[in-house]
């Protein structure tokens, strides 16, 4: 499996809505609290790179390779968090179909356009991100399914009803 792959598909992050009429519902993002949390995430990992760092320095050899790894995890997360905040993203839903476009810099900007003949549905998605201490924590996502089987995620929220309400909005503008 390519690590990379991530990059060839559109991201799942929170959208501002742009643009919105009977014949076009444009969404962009991230939003600036998701560039926010990217930003912070980043800042949280270098820190945490620099403390691998600071203790690979001063252990003798056999003992580095765990400063080693704390070095490579932060940074690698750092750079990922950060591309993160800096990428952009958006949603075109139109009559015609859907128009997904991203870029992660400094990569160029990609683009996937779905027919609304080609889409079954738009499906909302539960899923669980996290548990601690016996409580879990529930995210809806809004999935584009096509006719041939294939799913995208277009977006993660935090309630069903927000997950609905961006459905009915894409399902009346491409009348799905």
């Amino acid at each position: 499996m390519n690590p990379l792959s991530f990059l060839e598909s559109p991201p799942i992050t929170s959208y501002a809505i742009i643009t919105q009429n009977k014949h076009h519902f444009r969404l962009e993002g991230p939003t600036p609290g998701a560039r926010v949390m990217s930003g912070a995430s980043s800042a949280f990992s270098a820190v945490f790179a620099g403390f691998g760092m600071t203790m690979w320095r001063n252990l003798p050899m056999p003992m580095r390779l765990i400063p080693i790894a704390f070095t490579a995890f932060g940074g690698g997360m750092a750079l990922l968090e950060a591309s993160k905040a800096a990428m952009s993203c958006a949603i075109d839903a139109r009559p015609k179909g859907i128009t997904l476009t991203w870029r992660w810099r400094p990569l160029p900007e990609r683009t996937l356009e779905i027919a609304a003949k080609d889409i079954e549905e738009l499906e909302i998605v539960s899923q669980e991100v996290g548990r601690r201490n016996e409580l879990t924590t529930i995210v809806y996502q809004l999935t584009l399914v096509r006719k041939d089987g294939t799913a995208i995620p277009l977006e993660s929220f935090g309630t069903k009803a927000q997950a609905n309400l961006r459905k009915k909005a894409i399902a009346a503008v491409t009348r799905t």
